[in-house]
């Protein structure tokens, strides 16, 4: 329960074409020590551009959604920074539309009853 300090939390999230995006940043290392997560679409079939990415050593953008498939499993530590490039920039904005990137994710927040409580932290690009 929210009271109790940490949250499980399923989230199914889509990021829909024509501005679905997810900032670059890093999450809280606090509770889970690892970011979980689970593919529901496939660039190429459900949407063309855009998706998922981790930021190299180098501070390159390491795009690697196209080795991804329906039902993968991704797992990294959460002080590696990633986000989701603008899914399908091109497209008009369909919040209605089923279409997008799906990501189911698997979470260990605190919760709002956390003073100071840790939170993902967006890193400037």
């Amino acid at each position: 329960k929210p009271f109790d300090g940490v949250v499980d939390r399923v989230q199914v999230v889509r990021y829909p074409a024509g501005g679905g995006e997810l900032r670059r940043h890093t999450d809280p290392t606090k509770n889970p020590r690892v970011i979980i997560g689970v593919i529901m679409s496939k660039r190429g079939v459900d949407y063309r551009s855009g998706g998922f990415y981790f930021i190299g050593e180098d501070g390159s953008e390491i795009d690697f959604e196209d080795m991804l498939d329906v039902g993968d499993m991704v797992c990294s530590y959460g002080t590696v920074e990633h986000g989701v490039t603008i899914v399908d920039p091109e497209a008009p904005l369909g919040w209605q539309s089923k279409a997008g990137r799906w990501f189911l994710g698997l979470y260990s927040n605190d919760s709002d009853h956390v003073r100071d409580r840790a939170t993902t932290k967006r890193v400037a690009e």
